[in-house]
């Protein structure tokens, strides 16, 4: 947690608002340092902090995986216009049929 708080630049109090802002529970500053001194638990805050430096929160607790959080799918399809979301339907559709045909031959 702390190379990426430092990687990005934010120090304890900018960390700390951000996960109140993410969390809606205020974060006091001395949580994030007591968490980065291993002297208290993460797991309370492991969600919100995840969600403040914009990292995948399994990657924050292991290291392992992916370490950014790709955007939903679903949320990235809701920002498309109309006509988009039909060629993009279309081409899913498109894809599934040759997917099947080259499945039966």
């Amino acid at each position: 947690m702390r190379a990426e708080r430092t990687a990005q630049g934010l120090s304890y109090q900018e960390l700390a608002d951000r996960v109140t802002k993410a969390t809606g529970v205020t974060c006091p500053r001395v949580t994030i340092e007591k968490i980065e001194d291993r002297s208290s638990e993460m797991s309370k805050w492991s969600t919100g902090i995840a969600a403040a430096l914009k990292v995948d929160h399994d990657w924050l607790l292991t290291g392992k995986g992916q370490k950014h959080v790709l955007a939903s799918v679903d949320k990235r399809l809701k920002r498309l216009k109309p006509d988009a979301f039909e060629r993009l339907h279309r081409q899913i559709n498109a894809l599934i049929d040759d997917e099947e045909r080259s499945q039966t031959h």
